[in-house]
């Protein structure tokens, strides 16, 4: 029958990343143009973790990138969890003297932040993450973010808002596809 020759046929096709990989890697590749022109020396893109509002990082632009995939920010911590839930962009010259700040991040990766600017993710009807950049290349003491790379970041931010929607839409299908067959 035709349905086993269909089966038979996709089974030959391998489509758990096929979607997903290829905008994944144009977050990386944004992100990384975001990093050089906002000036930072690290960059992130967290995103919400399961349904109580907590992040965790879908890329990073930083040597220690496959530790901070593992790290997961609990609900409304951190500078990241305030602008997730004010949908509020934050510059901070220095967190030691946030209150917010949360450094568990830090801890987990052996890292230390010093100056760090966050700008929502927004899609048209709801925050979907945090973009971040963190410090500045070279030692500390770090320049403060300026409003223009603040803007610079925003503009950013929508893109890869965008591309963080299709990749969520992705993976999606992608489970649904795995699952139906």
């Amino acid at each position: 029958p035709i349905a086993t020759k269909i089966r038979e046929s996709l089974d030959g096709v391998d489509l758990s990343n096929s979607l997903s990989a290829p905008i994944r890697q144009a977050i990386d590749d944004l992100l990384e143009v975001a990093q050089n022109a906002v000036g930072s020396a690290d960059a992130s893109v967290l995103v919400r973790d399961g349904r109580e509002g907590g992040l965790k990082f879908l890329v990073a632009v930083s040597e220690l990138e496959e530790a901070l995939l593992k790290v997961r920010i609990p609900p409304g911590k951190g500078i990241a969890g305030l602008v997730f839930s004010s949908a509020q962009p934050m510059a901070v010259n220095d967190v030691s003297d946030e209150g917010s700040f949360w450094s568990g991040a830090d801890e987990a990766v052996g890292f230390k932040t010093v100056t760090l600017l966050a700008t929502p993710l927004r899609t048209a009807h709801e925050t979907i993450g945090v973009l971040e950049f963190v410090n500045r290349p070279g030692e500390p003491p770090y320049p403060p973010f300026t409003p223009e790379e603040m803007d610079d970041a925003a503009r950013f931010a929508d893109a890869i808002a965008r591309l963080v929607d299709s990749y969520e839409l992705a993976i999606l299908v992608e489970l649904l596809f795995t699952r139906t067959i």
